[in-house]
């Protein structure tokens, strides 16, 4: 599994690798082992190359899950690779981006024809005094927008449709 998060101030993709009965997270081409001291809801306490962290869940969405790492509030991005996404199959060759919750559409941040790669930012979403981004899945390009600034969204409401595919073929 793959997932962007932001790491001082710059974008990182980590991936999470199950070896046996090892848990790995792999960020810059390091492995780092995880290993689970205790469990409680939604809050995990993890032991990362030998450091303890408290893990909170806050919320979890489609595509994304909001956390809290020792009382410092993270977005994470879950992006899929081609595999991950499809179990192998071919992709479909329209995917749509839907909201994941509900709210108010603050802005739209493509257009029709614009190249988009997975995980990056389509539409953002006001709700509850707090923007989200919605985020592409897939490599692509917009075909087509389904909501305008200021329209009220329901969850799992399409807002974007992409020709998937590496941005710019067809």
């Amino acid at each position: 599994m793959h997932y962007k998060v932001r790491i001082g101030g710059r974008d990182e993709t980590v991936e999470i690798v199950e070896q046996g009965a090892t848990t790995l997270a792999r960020l810059d081409g390091r492995d780092h082992p995880i290993a689970l001291i205790s469990r409680s809801g939604n809050r995990f306490e993890f032991e990362i190359d030998g450091v303890r962290s408290v893990v909170e869940f806050l919320e979890e969405g489609l595509t994304s899950v909001r956390l809290e790492v020792d009382g410092e509030e993270f977005a994470v991005q879950r992006v899929r690779t081609a595999e991950e996404g499809t179990g192998g199959r071919e992709l479909p060759p329209i995917v749509e981006v839907a909201s994941i919750l509900p709210g108010k559409v603050a802005s739209v941040v493509v257009r029709p024809g614009d190249l988009v790669h997975a995980g990056d930012p389509v539409v953002l979403i006001d709700s509850m005094k707090m923007e989200t981004s919605m985020r592409a899945e897939y490599d692509g390009t917009v075909q087509d927008i389904l909501v305008a600034p200021g329209e009220v969204v329901r969850k799992r409401q399409p807002l974007v449709r992409i020709r998937t595919g590496s941005p710019g073929t067809r």
